[in-house]
């Protein structure tokens, strides 16, 4: 049986490169409340990239019909996998704007502003919720959370509970894993999960990252996995299988395959469009296609090899 975990952190950071008007990371203060109400001067047009935090997808895309009500020729582009991948493409692109659900740490923000050569600037533009839910068939009356042991420790400093049995059950549920589901695996919160589940003992097992691999069956097969699917997936990942695995399986699938009406042009675009956030240029699908053929058209190899090291 599971315990699941869907969690933010209480903070939402909208992150760029920082004009001089604005605070820093650790220096916002009431900067928003300080700003002017927005008068265009002008017409503005281009392109700006939001990137980063599943949490504030919703929020990009309202942000983004409202900039562009007022600025019709402005090109947004929102790409949301997860709270990790902001810093690495604000330090690439000057286009970018980051979405997180947490704060960037000191080292964090050392390393961008010394790939950027300049500051960056945090403000946080709202606040989420928290909630711990456990499947309504388990018998447990309650879970105690403390800064040591988290939710899952035991008392007297006898570890951390791995079966429902450590927790005090008996009888059928004495010997069942605990299984602890959370938010994708580059989720800002995943970190704060991790603390909250275990505290300062250190985790005692795996979060599988449910909500990941739901994520990605959304995004590229369309639709969300049936509990046959994600069960065979969460075991694969139990048994030593990386998530780059699962995302390589799901990419490579006859069902994505087929989505691309069964064409490997249409399939290398589509793969490093959905990795990259942008269509390949003419030269890098010769190269895809190059690949392909260098990985004998195995579609689950090739995909693999496109992967960012995990």
């Amino acid at each position: 049986m599971s315990l699941r975990i869907w969690m933010s952190m209480v903070c939402l950071w909208l992150i760029g490169c920082a004009p001089a008007t604005w605070a820093g990371a650790n220096e916002q203060g009431d900067a928003l409340a300080e700003c002017d109400p927005y008068r265009p001067k002008q017409e503005v047009s281009g392109e700006i990239r939001l990137v980063g935090s599943t949490s504030m997808q919703q929020l990009a895309a309202l942000w983004s019909d409202g900039f562009r009500q007022i600025h019709p020729q402005a090109v947004i582009q929102i790409d949301c996998r997860g709270s990790e991948t902001a810093l690495p493409q604000l330090a690439k692109d000057p286009m970018v704007l980051g979405l997180m659900s947490r704060s960037p740490s000191a080292d964090e923000q050392r390393q961008v502003e010394g790939d950027l050569g300049g500051r960056i600037a945090a403000l946080t533009v709202g606040h989420d919720a928290l909630g711990v839910i456990v499947h309504r068939d388990n018998p447990l009356p309650r879970l105690t959370w403390s800064t040591e042991g988290g939710l899952l420790g035991r008392s007297g400093g006898a570890g951390v509970a791995k079966t429902w049995g450590d927790l005090g059950l008996d009888g059928q549920w004495s010997a069942v894993p605990i299984r602890v589901e959370s938010s994708a695996s580059q989720s800002g919160p995943l970190g704060h999960a991790s603390r909250l589940v275990w505290g300062s003992d250190g985790p005692g097992s795996e979060i599988v990252p449910y909500e990941q691999i739901v994520q990605w069956f959304e995004r590229f097969l369309g639709r969300r996995p049936s509990s046959q699917e994600l069960s065979a997936w969460q075991s694969d990942l139990e048994r030593g299988k990386s998530l780059a695995d699962v995302q390589a399986g799901i990419l490579s699938s006859s069902e994505f395959f087929e989505r691309q009406q069964n064409d490997r042009d249409r399939f290398v675009d589509e793969v490093y469009r959905q990795l990259n956030g942008t269509a390949p240029t003419p030269e890098q699908h010769q190269s895809l296609l190059d690949r392909l053929e260098r990985q004998g058209d195995v579609r689950h190899r090739f995909t693999q090899e496109l992967l960012p090291p995990q």
